[in-house]
């Protein structure tokens, strides 16, 4: 997951990152947090293009690894942030627990044209307001 979005880092680097990016020092990463580690490691504004990009390489990720529950490509669901973590854990040894998925998934439902709020899936329009206001592009 972390290659194809560009990020070409050791385990060790990656669990800095998380580190650094952890700013209430909780020791869970939320969306806006995970947004601004991964931020800084992208060109300094991205186009909505690649904003698009990266929202296409996690929504459907799930249904595309053979897992049932995730086969929505137009939304980010639940079982697609399962197998993120799922590669972050194979390729960082950092364990991404349930309750930060779900965490991660609440944060950016807030609802839009596309979805209700709360409805456990996160649109393409979702995912680009968490970005915005963490400043990726």
């Amino acid at each position: 997951a972390m290659k194809q979005l560009g990020f070409d880092a050791k385990p060790s680097e990656v669990n800095k990152m998380i580190a650094l990016a952890d700013q209430d020092g909780d020791g869970v990463l939320n969306f806006e947090e995970f947004c601004i580690m991964v931020g800084p490691q992208m060109s300094e504004k991205e186009t909505p293009v690649e904003i698009d990009r990266g929202f296409a390489l996690i929504a459907g990720r799930a249904a595309r690894a053979g897992i049932d529950g995730g086969s929505k490509e137009d939304q980010i669901t639940l079982e697609d942030l399962r197998q993120v973590a799922r590669e972050v854990f194979q390729f960082s040894g950092e364990e991404i627990r349930e309750e930060q998925i779900r965490a991660l998934i609440a944060e950016a439902d807030q609802g839009d044209d596309e979805d209700d709020a709360g409805d456990g899936l996160v649109s393409l329009d979702e995912f680009r307001i968490v970005l915005r206001k963490a400043g990726v592009f």
